[in-house]
């Protein structure tokens, strides 16, 4: 995502700090949720198929295991939900700010 950077060409305290929020997640937080969503899916479905083992042992684990994957996919999908709103409103805020500095300017 590129943002246009004001025409002053100094931006305001809020376009900084989301531009300065954007570039921390580029360089210290690579998270791709849809990799890591995949991978739940797929532990999910794997303890599913060892509910239906003869040992009971290996039954109890799956469940526990299904509980606590089920949690974190849940997790990871409240994160990715959460993330896109808040690109939305930061995106609409640095747009009103837009507007707002050339009705200044105009």
């Amino acid at each position: 995502m590129t943002l246009a950077k004001s025409s002053k060409g100094a931006g305001s305290p809020t376009r900084h700090a989301y531009l300065a929020r954007i570039q921390n997640r580029a360089n210290y937080l690579p998270i791709d949720l849809s990799r890591i969503a995949a991978a739940l899916h797929k532990a999910l479905e794997m303890a599913e198929g060892l509910l239906d083992d003869d040992d009971k042992g290996i039954k109890l684990k799956a469940a526990h295991a299904l509980s606590q994957t089920s949690a974190a996919l849940l997790r990871v999908l409240e994160v990715g939900e959460m993330e896109a709103r808040l690109a939305e409103v930061e995106l609409a805020e640095l747009a009103r700010q837009d507007r707002e500095a050339r009705t200044v300017e105009g």
